[in-house]
């Protein structure tokens, strides 16, 4: 589950994201728009990545 504080962060390919030694804290999963992943910066913050490529979900602007 996404905590609502988190700073999304948009990129291309979450699974690419591995490439850069990324700790993952969970596995990719399903968003309305697309795919996700939550992540410890080295200083301990945690981010999310999100791929973004769904369009037109209803109920999102």
């Amino acid at each position: 589950m996404i905590a609502y504080d988190n700073v999304f962060l948009p990129i291309k390919d979450v699974q690419g994201a591995r490439v850069f030694s990324v700790r993952f804290l969970s596995e990719p999963f399903a968003i309305a728009t697309g795919t996700a992943v939550e992540f410890e910066d080295p200083d301990g913050n945690r981010l999310c990545f999100t791929e973004y490529t769904k369009t037109n979900v209803e109920g999102l602007i």
